[in-house]
């Protein structure tokens, strides 16, 4: 009876406490998928190297816990599902579940967005047999002329543990840090289809089989509607910008990352001259979005060289990545008068030096 509940359509399954607005946006778009002149905002993102990357990460200094845990999920079937799944689940409920997900069935009008996941890669032909658990596809706006897709996960969502937190900073704690560094130096990056660049592995690809027309699909890259999605996404994105590569088998320049990493991925980090020193520079991640800020212009442009040697390196495609000391990042503009940091056309200057 509980899992009938959650494949209502007016109900949202959400133990967590946050509105889950994927869940219900399908019927609230407004939009029909078949007339519309918006389009899929994906082409051939290419493929993450999960396994250099996973090697690497093993090996490296820096050690970052919360970014193996993140790639062993993604590559290692038997350890996503002992690390995933909930350990309290009898037969029965995984049963009720597999049979509730059956009536999960995608629309008609997305088979053609199906048949295009194909082509570029990021979809596979599968059959009834291999099934696990059914999603649903829908679409929602993204900007005023793409869709974004999504996979309705709620009933492999039921059966998974709560994910440990992301660790994302607020835009309050970006301005304070920034006004309080007192420079604007920065290198803001954006890595293009990030969650659609990482390749899960064959396990957990059959919990993300989609039914439509008489055929099945399964997702090949991490899913936007999955718990687990933005913990994971978040971790590896702190991975890449944290690896550092080895020159005549030595590690090269920290560039001020002198922390040591546990089991989550930092909130932000701040660069220092040497271990407890002065504060040299902040980085900061929401996702697919990374701004590196730095007092000196010198050491702004070895991170530049630094993330485009580390993206090449695992292969991970880069939309932008820009030096600039008028940063543009999430929406807000910085620029430095006087030395004072201003932040956008609309607010005064503003200075917060008990940041620290």
């Amino acid at each position: 009876m509980f899992l009938d509940r959650l494949l209502h359509k007016h109900t949202v399954y959400d133990p967590w406490g946050c509105v889950n607005a994927y869940a219900t946006a399908e019927a609230t778009v407004g939009e029909d998928v078949s007339t519309s002149k918006r389009k899929i905002d994906i082409d051939s993102p290419g493929q993450f190297h999960l396994a250099t990357y996973r090697k690497d990460l093993e090996s490296a200094e820096p050690r970052l816990p919360f970014a193996e845990d993140a790639a062993r999920i993604l590559q290692d079937g038997e350890c996503a599902m002992k690390r995933v799944l909930r350990p309290d689940l009898t037969e029965a409920e995984l049963k009720s579940a597999k049979e509730v997900t059956w009536r999960t069935q995608t629309k008609v009008k997305f088979l053609a967005t199906l048949l295009f996941l194909v082509k570029i890669g990021l979809m596979l032909r599968s059959s009834a047999k291999e099934v696990q658990a059914l999603t649903k596809h829908f679409q929602v706006p993204k900007g005023e002329d793409a869709w974004r897709i999504i996979s309705d996960a709620r009933i492999f969502n039921w059966m998974c543990l709560v994910p440990p937190g992301v660790n994302l900073p607020f835009i309050k704690v970006l301005l304070l840090e920034i006004a309080a560094l007192g420079a604007t130096h920065a290198v803001t990056g954006d890595w293009r289809y990030w969650f659609y660049q990482l390749p899960i592995n064959e396990s957990l690809q059959h919990y993300f089989e989609m039914s439509c027309n008489n055929s099945f699909f399964r997702l090949a890259c991490l899913p936007m509607g999955w718990s687990w999605s933005p913990r994971i996404a978040q971790c590896l994105g702190w991975g890449v910008i944290l690896h550092r590569a080895f020159i005549n088998n030595a590690f090269v320049d920290p560039l001020g990352v002198y922390e040591v990493f546990g089991d989550d991925p930092p909130s932000f980090i701040r660069l220092r001259e040497c271990p407890g020193g002065k504060v040299i520079g902040l980085i900061f991640l929401w996702y697919d979005n990374v701004i590196v800020i730095c007092k000196d212009p010198s050491l702004r442009d070895k991170w530049y060289d630094r993330l485009i040697f580390n993206c090449s390196h695992f292969n991970a495609k880069v939309k932008t990545m820009v030096r600039s000391s008028r940063p543009d990042y999430l929406g807000i503009h910085f620029w430095t008068i006087n030395q004072s940091i201003n932040a956008d056309r609309q607010l005064t200057p503003w200075s917060c030096p008990e940041a620290r």
